[in-house]
């Protein structure tokens, strides 16, 4: 019966600290695993920028940043289709989500 020898390490190796590198600095090698999973998950880089600046707010403005999300577009819409006697309300609602958006910092 033939022995096999595994070295696994050696005492030169072994004197080297474990970590030889620190994490990067300012979470980057959070936001390169947060941009893999995006990627896997079909997010675009625009996406992902949305959604890291998000996360850093308040739940309530979140749950109102994707309320907006889905609201913008509808009023634009009606904006568009607008008899021009409702334009200038329209327009008003229109002008207030945006307000509230970019208050929010959505």
């Amino acid at each position: 019966m033939a022995w096999t020898v595994w070295a696994l390490a050696t005492p030169a190796a072994m004197a080297q600290p474990l970590v030889a590198h620190s994490a990067p600095p300012g979470g980057a090698l959070a936001l390169r695993v947060s941009a893999g999973t995006a990627q896997m998950q079909g997010l675009s880089p625009e996406n992902l920028l949305i959604a890291l600046r998000r996360r850093q707010l308040p739940h309530a403005a979140q749950l109102e940043c994707s309320a907006l999300d889905t609201q913008l577009p509808v009023l634009a819409r009606n904006l568009h289709r607008a008899a021009p006697a409702d334009k200038a309300a329209a327009q008003a609602a229109l002008e207030q989500a945006q307000a509230r958006f970019h208050a929010l910092r959505c």
